[in-house]
């Protein structure tokens, strides 16, 4: 399986290719943000690892480019550990963020987490659609249909309302869903989470502040009312 990494570090990037290599994984290295969006098209990758500080072009950009007309798994890395930089990079598009520094077992764990979870969503793709409710979830498209018309998610986003919609009605703990959708355990992962959610209920609820849809538990967790109170 092939994974690029771009990180402009050399003697960094000399590390991540070993210990990449060393697990498996067939890897190309770009060292600035035009030359891996070069590297991203000619090699066709199947997970980019994505360092935010790059030269030419920043990590931010090459995202958004990328995320603009493919689904590949990104992984960013960052020597931010303020949430703003954490949310920023995650609503740009990245499946999944490595603080530096951080140890090569991590590394290797978060990289195979999300090329698991991408796997699986490729199966689920294989079906056509769910229905729960009033609410339609089209399966290969990753679209929602809503009483107000269709809305599109992103990878996550849909994974999430895939994962709440299927324990309808029941309470989803915060670490569950964080299991289920990012494929491992981590306490401080949950402002990952509170971002998608933010994000998802701004396109799937009427009024984001008074949830008609996704309601949060305080304190535990979600839970997804297909067919709310009138």
């Amino acid at each position: 399986m092939a994974i690029l990494v771009v990180e402009d570090e050399h003697e960094l990037s000399d590390i991540l290719v070993y210990v990449l290599r060393r697990a498996g994984f067939d890897v190309t290295c770009a060292y600035d943000g035009m030359s891996a969006l070069k590297a991203w098209r000619s090699e066709d990758p199947s997970l980019v690892v994505l360092d935010l500080s790059l030269p030419r072009l920043d990590g931010w950009e090459v995202c958004r480019q990328i995320r603009s007309c493919s689904s590949v798994p990104i992984v960013m890395l960052t020597g931010q550990r303020k949430d703003e930089e954490i949310v920023r990079g995650l609503n740009t598009g990245a499946d999944d963020y490595i603080t530096k520094p951080f140890s090569p077992a991590q590394l290797v764990a978060r990289v195979e987490a999300v090329l698991r979870r991408s796997e699986k969503q490729e199966q689920r793709a294989m079906a056509k659609a769910m229905r729960v409710g009033e609410v339609e979830l089209n399966l290969q498209m990753h679209s929602v249909t809503l009483p107000t018309g269709e809305v599109r998610l992103t990878n996550l986003e849909f994974r999430l309302l895939q994962t709440l919609s299927m324990r309808e009605g029941a309470v989803v703990m915060h670490r569950d869903l964080i299991q289920r959708v990012w494929g491992y355990y981590g306490l401080s992962d949950g402002r990952m989470l509170k971002s998608h959610i933010r994000n998802l209920r701004k396109k799937i609820e009427p009024d984001p502040a008074h949830p008609r849809y996704l309601h949060t538990v305080s304190g535990v967790g979600y839970r997804f009312t297909g067919t709310p109170a009138r």
